[in-house]
């Protein structure tokens, strides 16, 4: 995929996100943008997981606390200096009053969310991942899912057991859930050119065969966030559909 060196990257971002059909008239996902923090978040508020359903209260405490430790950290590598920020999050959204041990559930209204976050310090980056959404990175013509999501349908297709489409949108992480969060985070060293565009459960699922090539299109990031939208819908999207499109350009 080339040798070409990280660059402090100038980035070019748009997001677009609807209703899915089974709600038309509410939207829980969130698309979080701060270019004075350089922080990049998709968040699916709402959906079922092991305990019950999770749900979109939380997601803006989680959000202010995530986004002052990132700006207060003294953490030289942004991989953890993002880790520290997530846990602040975790921290400000988990409430053990919410939490029933005794039925290893969530009380309906417990504040969780899936969340999936690019934060640019300099130079780098980190990605991190947890829950239903995707991150894809376009480098080159080549597309790849930079972390693997924690839903079941993906655990099936790692074990290479058969994929049930009942459990496709059943995730096994969220923040917020448990005192302690586990993520999945990873260093990205952006090179002018590439694309990362992070993608709700809602639209990756309905357009996983397909989406690799979409997300190659030539297309600015609002042209490409609103062709992702139209192609959800196009495929029936019953889920709440929502893209966060992030190109790199020359400083």
């Amino acid at each position: 995929m080339g040798d070409a060196v990280a660059v402090a990257p100038r980035l070019l971002v748009a997001s677009a996100s609807a209703a899915g059909s089974a709600e038309p008239l509410h939207n829980d996902d969130r698309v979080l943008i701060d270019g004075h923090a350089r922080l990049y978040a998709l968040v699916d508020a709402r959906g079922p997981t092991y305990g019950g359903w999770h749900r979109p209260t939380g997601v803006e405490s989680g959000w202010r606390a995530l986004r002052r430790r990132w700006l207060t950290g003294d953490e030289d590598a942004p991989v953890e200096r993002l880790r520290a920020a997530l846990t602040a999050a975790n921290r400000a959204m988990f409430d053990p009053a919410f939490f029933n041990p005794r039925y290893a559930r969530q009380d309906p209204w417990h504040p969780t969310a899936s969340m999936t976050i690019l934060g640019v310090h300099d130079e780098r980056a980190a990605l991190a991942q947890i829950g239903s959404s995707r991150a894809y990175l376009v480098r080159e013509g080549d597309t790849r899912r930079v972390l693997a999501d924690h839903t079941l349908w993906t655990e099936q297709e790692a074990r290479g057991a058969s994929r049930d489409p009942a459990f496709a949108l059943v995730v096994s992480r969220v923040l917020g859930f448990a005192e302690h969060v586990e993520l999945d985070i990873t260093t990205l060293e952006l090179r002018v050119g590439d694309r990362l565009a992070l993608c709700s459960d809602g639209l990756w699922f309905p357009l996983e065969p397909t989406l690799p090539a979409l997300l190659r299109e030539p297309a600015t990031p609002e042209g490409l966030a609103a062709r992702l939208l139209e192609a959800a819908r196009a495929a029936a999207a019953i889920d709440h559909h929502s893209a966060l499109v992030v190109d790199v350009i020359a400083p």
